[in-house]
């Protein structure tokens, strides 16, 4: 006769602890997870850690990445479901577009591969905070994922930082521009009488003009920056002149502006191009600026064009103090000055940065070499034509 199947005795909870085997696997295991985040702590310092498995759960997150995604500890983001997580924090990326469905790792675990990217993340605990998240994809030993691992930077204060500086320079460029050309007109009108007024008062007139001319420059350089920063670059218009007549008449004008130097001319070519005359007059000009300001007062400034198939070359040489290595790297950054001449004589420096960015409009290069006996050279590659797309 068949005998009924017989249930196994139920095991006392209790005895599942008998000897200590229970507590002291438990143990070995927040051992590991402790040994885990210090090793985290040392490799990402303050980023976050996020681990999810095949299925988009959370299997893993340290105390920065628990933060940002608005729960108080890790443990209670691992406890907390995925739909209550979602529908508590608030996702955007950088064009307001909304990604509140899925944490960051999910898209690599269908298969999207690596990303790195900017969100906004929302949640009622932390309020709105910017984080760089870069995930990547867990494989077995045949390929298949089976997990993603995402590490989350908080950039909020960067960002916040960066946006004041741009909107700060915008907002008072346009502000200012309008008074100081005001200021910088009507000083040129009073200096154009100059024979009708006082020695003394001619004299202010033109430290007025100069310091206004100065200023309104200096103003146009902040725009720039902004335009270059806030807009994707400096805008440039492109038309068909003469490099070499261009060339002549931009260095007629800086011999004029800077009548105490000497600023001559090697080589003009006749060459069609295809430029923004008005952006490589303020390339040369930035160059020749700098030259005058950082060159041997004894010596030129000596500005040539040279032609290579498609390309032009544009230099700038001064006799000098060498430049260092190290200058020369963060020399086209915003903000970099030379440190060879005195306070009062040094702008913002924006220059070379301006510089760079309106050859970079026109699709070319610019380098510098410094050496002590062979002085300073700034070099500009521009092409003849606008590049394709």
């Amino acid at each position: 006769m068949h005998e009924p199947d017989q249930k196994p005795a139920a095991v006392p909870y209790r005895a599942l602890f008998e000897g200590g085997k229970a507590a002291s696997a438990f143990e070995q295991l927040r051992q590991t997870r402790q040994q885990v985040d210090s090793i985290l702590q040392v490799v990402v310092g303050d980023d976050g850690v996020l681990v999810q498995d095949f299925s988009g759960r959370i299997a893993y997150a340290n105390g920065p990445a628990a933060t940002m995604l608005g729960a108080a500890t890790p443990e209670q983001l691992l406890r907390m479901p995925r739909d209550q997580l979602l529908a508590t924090l608030v996702i955007r990326d950088e064009e307001g577009n909304d990604h509140s469905g899925e944490l960051p790792g999910t898209s690599v675990l269908q298969g999207a591969g690596t990303s790195e990217r900017t969100l906004q993340f929302i949640s009622a605990a932390r309020g709105e905070r910017w984080v760089r998240v870069r995930t990547s994809a867990m494989r077995d030993d045949q390929g298949l994922i089976v997990s993603s691992v995402t590490v989350l930077r908080d950039v909020t204060d960067a960002r916040r930082t960066a946006d004041f500086r741009e909107n700060l320079l915008g907002i008072a460029s346009h502000d200012l521009r309008g008074p100081l050309s005001a200021i910088a007109m009507g000083a040129a009108g009073i200096a154009r009488r100059s024979e009708t007024l006082d020695p003394v008062v001619a004299k202010l007139v033109l430290l007025i003009q100069s310091s206004a001319d100065k200023a309104v420059r200096m103003v146009h350089d902040l725009l720039d920056l902004a335009q270059a920063r806030l807009g994707g670059g400096i805008p440039v218009s492109l038309r068909e002149i003469d490099a070499g007549a261009l060339l002549a008449s931009i260095v007629d004008e800086l011999s004029a502006i800077h009548p105490e130097r000497d600023i001559v001319i090697r080589s003009t070519p006749a060459r069609t191009v295809h430029w923004d005359p008005d952006r490589i007059s303020q390339v040369v000009a930035n160059l020749v600026a700098n030259a005058v300001t950082y060159g041997d007062a004894d010596r030129p400034v000596t500005v040539a064009m040279l032609e290579a198939q498609e390309q032009v070359a544009i230099t700038v040489h001064n006799h000098g103090p060498e430049i260092g290595a190290e200058q020369i790297e963060r020399m086209f950054q915003p903000f970099v000055r030379g440190s060879q001449v005195g306070r009062h004589q040094r702008s913002v420096g924006l220059g070379l940065y301006i510089v760079k960015e309106i050859v970079a409009a026109h699709g070319g290069t610019v380098s510098v070499a410094s050496a002590r006996e062979a002085g300073t050279r700034f070099t500009v590659h521009l092409p003849t034509k606008p590049n394709p797309g």
